[in-house]
């Protein structure tokens, strides 16, 4: 994962987020 100066809820929301977004994507 790569530490940046996010929050730890956060930082996982964003990069679930993005990494489900790219792979699934919204609806």
């Amino acid at each position: 994962m790569i530490p940046l100066q996010i929050e730890e809820g956060e930082s996982l929301s964003t990069l679930l987020g993005i990494k489900f977004n790219r792979e699934d994507g919204p609806g």
